[in-house]
């Protein structure tokens, strides 16, 4: 099932919306605000929770737990329940908190099902959440696109799991600058980054041939806008724009379209993504140091000839389209992948010790390989091997290539 979640411009938007009386059950009843407790008392909160009262709705507002596990997931299903439609403001854990729970909310047997799945980091879920509250998503920061997305963060026995389901979509999204005006800088190239890399893995990762048609085109351009507006962010000396962030708001949600990632792609294309998780999971790092370092070193292994990784030509059209975005890139994709997060502030991932490596691996071929669709066509061994190259200054695998020649991320 392709679900595909509008997105609206601006709060005020949300004027018509709510108040549609064929969106919600219950059109102007009762509804719950979850937000990150970080932004109680922001300004966004209260432009949001002014529009519900001129609206004359009835709401409460929830502060949301840190960590999205079983229990927090539980306990939001019982909370969200209670409400004809839910308003999430936060980041992607707040988000992926509330798509969860509502979803867990409207299947009976749910939980107990997610407690017992087993060692799989991927867990479908039913397209369909029949009779669950309307879920309208705010995001406040850049990257994830939890706002468009299908899918969703779960912390299980100690490591994230991706659930999947048409029924996990929020149903309508609102980007607003006012949203991310309190972001750091840091924070606006960080999720610049992460949308880019997201959408990249995608397009390389791909081993069918480059059909040049309109999914692969519009994946093209919209990876240029994202290069173009993370260089004028990087390149911000004080606070970056309102009119930038939200063009970085708009590229991180379009990213999770799927007309880029579910039609005639192959659904496993950015491997990068799976690998980085656990490394980020086991180490501390930050997602996007991980994603970063880790696309770089499946980008090289490409290059040299590993097919299993997706398509050369597919990498070096890519690359070429990033280069136009952002002159001054070298050549070679891995190398000039590392320079472009360099630029945008993305340190790269620390030296890592042998057990850490072998604890990364080991995570990745048990939640992830084994035969399963993302990672089951490596062994534990060459998982090892991307692991170690994925981290600067420590000494290359026996797989390593030269980067003069290029390599993908």
């Amino acid at each position: 099932m392709l679900t595909t979640t509008p997105v609206l411009h601006g709060l005020a938007s949300l004027q018509t919306l709510l108040r549609d009386p064929t969106a919600s059950r219950d059109p102007g009843a009762r509804a719950i605000v979850a937000v990150d407790p970080a932004l109680v008392g922001s300004a966004a909160l209260a432009e949001l929770t002014s529009l519900l009262t001129w609206c004359a709705i009835d709401h409460e507002i929830v502060p949301t737990p840190p960590v999205v596990d079983l229990d927090a997931v539980r306990g939001a299903a019982a909370t969200l329940g209670r409400a004809s439609q839910v308003l999430s403001l936060g980041g992607g854990s707040t988000l992926d908190l509330v798509k969860i729970g509502l979803h867990l909310g409207a299947v009976p047997g749910l939980g107990d099902h997610l407690a017992r799945c087993g060692r799989a980091g991927l867990i479908h879920l039913g397209d369909d959440a029949p009779n669950r509250p309307r879920h309208i998503a705010i995001p406040t920061t850049l990257g994830t696109g939890a706002e468009r997305s299908p899918r969703a963060c779960l912390s299980l026995d100690g490591h994230k799991r991706l659930l999947v389901g048409g029924g996990l979509a929020p149903d309508a999204a609102v980007l607003d600058e006012r949203a991310t005006r309190d972001l750091p800088h840091h924070l606006v190239t960080f999720g610049a980054a992460e949308a880019f890399l997201r959408l990249a893995g995608v397009l390389t990762g791909d081993v069918a041939a480059w059909a040049d048609g309109l999914e692969d085109r519009l994946s093209l351009e919209l990876l240029a806008h994202t290069v173009e507006h993370a260089d004028r962010a990087a390149a911000a000396q004080g606070p970056v724009s309102g009119d930038v962030r939200l063009a970085l708001a708009k590229a991180s949600a379009w990213s999770q379209a799927p007309e880029f990632h579910r039609v005639g792609r192959d659904p496993f294309a950015a491997k990068g993504w799976y690998i980085a998780n656990e490394l980020s999971t086991a180490t501390g790092a930050t997602k996007v140091s991980a994603f970063g370092g880790v696309t770089a070193a499946l980008w090289a292994r490409l290059q040299a000839g590993d097919l299993r990784l997706g398509s050369p030509q597919r990498l070096r059209l890519v690359w070429d389209r990033v280069r136009d975005a952002s002159p001054g890139l070298p050549h070679a994709p891995a190398d000039g992948l590392r320079i472009l997060l360099d630029r945008w502030g993305v340190a790269p991932l620390d030296p890592m010790t042998a057990s850490q490596t072998e604890a990364v691996a080991a995570a990745c071929d048990r939640r992830w390989g084994r035969g399963q669709p993302a990672l089951g066509g490596f062994t534990r061994s060459e998982l090892a091997d991307i692991v170690t190259d994925a981290a600067p200054g420590v000494g290359a695998s026996a797989c390593a290539v030269d980067l003069a020649v290029g390599a993908v991320s």
